[in-house]
């Protein structure tokens, strides 16, 4: 018989993308200059695994204290598919899956940076927003957090996800600046979710060993039967001279 265990991996994300959702992974840009090439994760949770976190093969570099920036956003009035946006990627554990349910950030543009982002992802290579619609970013310098809530395809993910932001509709094109920062209400960026991890079944061993693991999903029941076997078997073997 096969006896699922589920686990709720992580710490409780108390925000409003879910007071049940576990923290996943999170990104912290404490100390960070803003023009680094990327920043690691500070932290993922049991059967997760995550890249860094950079900007698009068409942005430059910008400094920012405590954040990644970049610049150069398109002006158009839709995305630049392959070259502007922020992008990390999220993977669970061999045999794992995750229910990614939430990414929460801050973010702050300079006056001419971009005005819209979105949010999408490599499960229709990018091709469709994630959210229900386009961000509007109001014209001014102050940091802004958001809460991205997503939807039933990202349950039962069992393989890499690659989510990217992108920025558009920048007021000038070579000086549009853009910077993913820590929020002082959300803190660090987050996404959350659930973990589960691998099937785990009843394990028996050799009959010789005489040892018999009982998995449970409260816990390990284990009972040892190899001491009392030796002690017969000595029993019955002649003394020594």
């Amino acid at each position: 018989m096969i006896v699922r265990l589920l686990l709720t991996l992580g710490l409780m994300l108390g925000c409003a993308c879910g007071s049940q959702a576990s923290i996943l992974m999170e990104f912290d840009f404490t100390g960070q200059p803003g023009d680094q090439a990327s920043t690691l994760a500070s932290w993922t949770g049991p059967a997760v695994m995550a890249s860094p976190f950079r900007r698009g093969s068409g942005l430059d570099p910008r400094a920012g204290a405590n954040s990644i920036g970049a610049q150069s956003w398109t002006t158009g009035d839709l995305i630049d598919l392959n070259s502007d946006y922020f992008e990390f990627v999220i993977s669970p554990s061999a045999g794992a899956t995750l229910d990614i349910d939430c990414i929460a950030f801050g973010e702050f543009r300079s006056a001419s940076g971009i005005t819209e982002f979105t949010l999408r992802s490599s499960l229709d290579d990018f091709h469709s927003n994630v959210i229900d619609a386009p961000v509007t970013v109001p014209d001014y310098g102050s940091t802004r957090g958001h809460e991205l809530t997503l939807g039933g395809a990202f349950d039962a993910i069992a393989s890499s996800v690659t989510f990217r932001l992108y920025g558009y509709r920048a007021e000038t094109a070579n000086t549009s600046r853009w910077w993913i920062v820590n929020h002082p209400e959300i803190g660090v960026l987050r996404v959350s979710g659930t973990a589960t991890p691998p099937e785990l079944g009843i394990v028996t061993p050799e009959p010789s060993a005489g040892l018999i693991w009982g998995l449970a999903t409260g816990g390990y029941g284990v009972f040892w039967g190899a001491r009392k076997r030796a002690r017969s078997i000595r029993r019955r073997l002649p003394p020594k001279h």
